[in-house]
């Protein structure tokens, strides 16, 4: 009898398994690196994209474990990152107290993204060494800064030095006018996009010289245009553009006049942000969009002139949409749903929140298209749209929620926040229907008492459920039928006591995120339990009462996770 080999022989070189990895989705490395070491040190060298909710850690283990990173995102973060900057192409430091490199040494060329949104503080001296260490950056994003003081002198003195500039994000700096506005339409001949909203000082007329001499635009948001009007001389520099492709005008001022003049420069745009803007016509906005049907995200958020009728006209003009946004108009029923649905086959996403209109809709409005779906009622109309937001919608009931789960079977996000007569019969019927669910909000719904308990388990990542009447009985069923669960939002959930809560770690093993802040009937010691009971957490909210010291947090951060103060 032949002698059997070592198992070891029948392995695949790491080289294979590398090349195997390669064609999986980011999604799926953390299942897969928790096989064998092999596997992990594999998906580890294939992450090059890397989010950290822990405000401060060791960039040089980070580096040793993931040695390909090219782009970091650090909320909140205060710490230092000299050992990864000679690496990286992208950083985000979103909600960061300050800079953290004014006198670093540099520069960093390969740094071409650097966007610091809702930065703790912003000076110019922020800004000269952005300048000094990224001198080949590409894009740069300096928006709305909780303590921001920076100068029209400051940003010209750094901006000059970054001659490759083609994105920057301006927007809530109130003391930004035209100067810098100037500057960057005379002396970056690489600019593309450009964000200025909530910046007072920067007049209409300096936005259409922008537009003048700079036709290759591609990508242009102000807020508060065109107050009190909008004259010829401001809307003369737009019949120049040739490349604009993003348009958004937040709170603004726009006339049938202005769009005549954009349709007639035949723009490009395949994006139209209209939200809370008035000024205008049904007709002027048609106007534009028959010159400009390669749209595909549409925002007309408060738009009080739209009514079912309107859309639908919308609809048959504009069938590449993917995105539209309908939140807050006023004259809308759920009718317009069936038809963005029908007509807009390439849809992805619907947001409506805030309709008091939906759920009143004739039946026979939302019947399945005998033409779409071949007589057949269990198909979808669209097979498409995975993301739909209902939130606020007051009218919204379980006879309308039980018609989108037959409209939409490949439905992944569903918001139905703040929807008073939803219950868990829907519930129940639109996640049986719509099995591929993976987000589901339904915060503040005093409707829906219990998780429905009669399904198949479910594919569920995202449990949002603050405010809901959840006891334990819920939490053990949720544990059952959700074991793909990785977060959970329980917040002000009274009736959640601590048993639940271990149920729920014990059986969700990829469990990552949990909230239970205000669960007052929650012992604040389950906490240290769960961080060892499931090494998968990263980030805990604790119960009301819990004050953790700075040593206690630095032990519970060692072990991966982030407990933030009850």
């Amino acid at each position: 009898m032949e002698e059997s080999r070592p198992e070891r022989e029948y392995e695949l070189p790491r080289e294979c398994w590398e090349k195997i990895v390669s064609f999986l989705h980011p999604h799926h490395l953390d299942s897969l690196s928790l096989v064998n070491k092999l596997f992990l040190s594999i998906t580890n060298s294939h992450r090059t994209h890397f989010s950290c909710l822990s405000p401060t850690f060791d960039p040089s283990s980070l580096l040793r474990r993931f040695p390909n990173i090219t782009s970091l995102c650090l909320p909140a973060y205060h710490g230092t990152l000299l050992p990864l900057l000679p690496n990286l192409a992208s950083l985000s430091l979103p909600d960061s107290d300050g800079f953290p490199l004014p006198h670093s040494p540099g520069p960093f060329p390969k740094l071409k993204s650097l966007l610091l949104p809702r930065l703790g503080t912003l000076r110019d001296h922020d800004l000269r060494g952005i300048s000094r260490c990224f001198p080949l950056l590409e894009e740069l994003g300096v928006s709305y800064p909780r303590d921001g003081s920076v100068t029209d002198w400051g940003l010209m003195h750094s901006l000059l030095k970054l001659k490759r500039l083609r994105k920057i994000d301006l927007s809530g700096n109130v003391f930004v006018s035209d100067i810098v506005v100037e500057c960057l339409s005379a002396n970056f001949p690489e600019l593309r996009e450009i964000w200025v909203k909530d910046c007072f000082l920067v007049s209409e007329k300096c936005i259409s010289e922008l537009v003048r001499n700079r036709p290759d635009l591609e990508g242009l948001h102000v807020s508060n245009f065109g107050y009190p009007a909008v004259s010829s001389e401001v809307t003369g520099g737009f019949r120049f553009a040739r490349g604009l492709k993003s348009l958004g005008l937040l709170s603004s001022f726009v006339t049938d006049d202005f769009f005549g003049v954009l349709a007639d420069a035949n723009l490009p745009l395949r994006e139209l942000l209209l939200p809370y803007s008035n000024g205008f016509t049904f007709d002027g906005l048609m106007e534009l969009l028959m010159n400009c049907r390669e749209i595909e995200v549409l925002d007309l958020k408060g738009a009080s002139f739209l009514s079912d009728d309107r859309v639908a006209g919308l609809c048959r003009v504009l069938g590449n949409l993917i995105s539209v946004d309908f939140s807050e108009c006023r004259g809308l029923t759920d009718g317009i749903l069936h038809s963005l649905a029908r007509h807009c086959p390439l849809l992805r996403e619907v947001r409506m929140d805030g309709l008091v209109a939906v759920g009143r809709a004739d039946k026979s409005e939302l019947q399945m298209d005998p033409s779409t779906n071949n007589g057949n009622p269990n198909i979808g109309v669209n097979c498409m749209l995975n993301f739909l937001s209902l939130a606020k919608a007051s009218s919204l009931n379980d006879h309308f929620l039980k018609d989108i789960s037959h409209m939409f079977l490949n439905l992944q996000h569903l918001d139905i926040s703040n929807c008073g007569k939803i219950t868990e019969e829907s519930l129940s019927t639109i996640l049986n229907g719509c099995g591929k669910i993976l987000h589901l909000d339904i915060s503040l719904c005093p409707g829906i008492v219990n998780f429905p308990p009669d399904m198949d388990d479910l594919n569920l990542e995202v449990l949002v459920a603050q405010g809901v009447g959840f006891d334990c009985t819920d939490l053990g069923v949720i544990a059952r039928r959700c074991p793909r669960l990785r977060r959970i939002d329980l917040k002000s959930c009274r009736k959640v006591t601590t048993p639940g809560v271990k149920q729920l770690v014990s059986s969700c093993k990829l469990l990552r995120e949990v909230s239970l802040q205000w669960c007052n009937n929650v012992d604040v010691e389950v906490v240290a339990w769960m961080i060892f009971k499931r090494p998968s957490l990263r980030r805990i909210v604790p119960p009301k009462g819990l004050v953790l010291s700075k040593n206690q947090k630095s032990f519970f951060l060692r072990h991966g996770c982030l407990v933030r103060d009850g």
